[in-house]
């Protein structure tokens, strides 16, 4: 049980190294790394659950202060980054608006000319 409960306390210090690391890049506007990073935490959270899982099989008695007191931090920073990223979405739709309305703007510089044929014969 001791292996299995360091074992675990490892895995939520590595999400939440993790999940720091992804923060940052989402405050910095480094959108090339979430990708990988958001990869690699789901793994470890998904070994976490599998780890938390065979340690209450293993152990009838409740978690002990260290897990708990890791899962509330965690549970913390998943809603910071949740903030961040909510952020980020609704700045990503502003700019996509920005571009619309820029467009539609420059759109109204092109004026239909009738008289003009669309397409021009160049051949002889």
């Amino acid at each position: 049980m001791i292996g299995l409960l360091a074992s675990l306390l490892d895995t939520y210090a590595t999400i939440d190294t993790i999940t720091e690391t992804l923060i940052d890049a989402l405050e910095q506007n480094r959108f090339e790394l979430v990708d990988d990073l958001v990869d690699q935490r789901a793994d470890l959270i998904e070994l976490a659950g599998v780890s938390l899982k065979s340690l209450g099989d293993v152990s009838p008695e409740p978690l002990p202060n260290e897990v708990s007191d890791a899962l509330t931090h965690l549970i913390s920073r998943d809603q910071r980054l949740r903030a961040l990223i909510v952020s980020a979405v609704q700045a990503n739709d502003n700019q996509l608006a920005q571009v619309r309305g820029s467009r539609a703007r420059l759109g109204s510089y092109q004026v239909h000319n009738p008289d003009v044929p669309e397409l021009v014969d160049r051949r002889g």
